[in-house]
Order: structure tokens, then C-alpha cells, then sequence
């Protein structure tokens, strides 16, 4: 693999996980009527970050591997039923695989994979997955170790289990 070819995931890998986090941030702002969506591109912190705000959603965003998206008011997350923070928590892995799915039908409509179709396919059905499988991330994912995916945080609700707490 060349340097330029993975510069150019690099590249693709930014806009991929911020529209994850998106897909994340437009569940709280479908469930909540005044909570606002802190969405960071990179580590979670507001420091040496491009700050910009759209309606509800804030963006914090410096160069990274990683997404986070989290309500301002942590205790509006209270007054939402299990249900909608299920689908608040499937929302971004829902959104890399729509990406996913438009990557392939343009190129199923151009009659090949045409670069980035190919890079941005790949990227969101990896994001996809390793988000919607429930696990802990481990120690090696740096800003994310320890945290649960969005999969282990629905499978919880579901069990009726603090999603960010105990283990499955």
C-alpha cells in the first residue's frame, strides 16, 4: 500500500466518522426538545478545535480516528424512554451503513467502483461493524479503550442494564 493511499483513507476516514456521529446527534435533536449535540472529530475535548455550530449540533473538530457525540444536557438523557436511546445509539451505525449502501449503488449506477466510491464503501461497513457489534473496546483504541460500542449500549437497554455501566 502506498503513503498516498493511505494518506487518501485518512482523508476519507474525517468525513466518514463525523457523518457517524451526525447520524448520532440527529437522534438526540428527533428525541429531545431543547437538548443541544456536542459532536468532537478526534479526542472529546473543546481545545485546539474548529468550533462551528448547525441549529442544534455543535462541532469540535481537529484531525482524528475517532468520533464522540454527546447530549449537553446529560440529564435530559433521563427523560428519554429506552427505546429512544436505543435508536439514538443506533442511529450512527444506521448512518455508515446508509453511506455504505449509496457508496455501491453509485457504483453499481457508474458500472464500477470509481475512487473514493470504493474507499468510502469500505470505511462506512467497517465503522458499521465495529460500532454495531457489542463490545468493550479494548486498551488499544486509544480515546475509546474501555468505552462500550454502540452495539454493547443497545444490547444493555435492551437488557434493561445501564448502557455505560456492568457487563453483558
Amino acid at each position: 500500500m502506498s503513503l498516498f493511499y493511505l494518506f487518501i483513507l485518512f482523508i476519507i476516514l474525517q468525513p466518514t466518522i463525523l457523518l457517524h456521529e451526525i447520524g448520532h446527534a440527529i437522534g438526540i435533536i428527533l428525541f429531545t426538545k431543547d437538548c443541544e449535540a456536542n459532536i468532537f472529530l478526534g479526542k472529546a475535548s473543546f481545545e485546539n478545535k474548529i468550533k462551528f455550530s448547525i441549529g442544534r449540533m455543535h462541532f469540535y473538530l481537529s484531525l482524528g480516528i475517532v468520533g464522540f457525540c454527546f447530549m449537553t444536557d446529560r440529564e435530559a438523557s433521563k427523560n428519554l424512554s429506552r427505546k429512544q436511546l436505543m435508536i439514538i445509539d443506533a442511529s450512527g451505525p444506521l448512518m455508515s451503513l446508509f453511506i455504505f449502501l449509496i457508496a455501491v449503488i453509485a457504483s453499481l449506477i457508474l458500472g464500477e467502483f470509481h475512487f473514493p466510491l470504493k474507499e468510502l464503501a469500505l470505511l462506512n461497513i467497517v465503522i458499521f461493524i465495529t460500532s454495531a457489534c457489542p463490545y468493550t473496546y479494548p486498551s488499544w483504541e486509544g480515546a475509546l479503550a474501555g468505552m462500550p460500542s454502540d452495539g454493547l449500549r443497545i444490547l444493555r437497554l435492551a437488557r434493561k442494564q445501564d448502557a455505560w455501566k456492568g457487563k453483558v
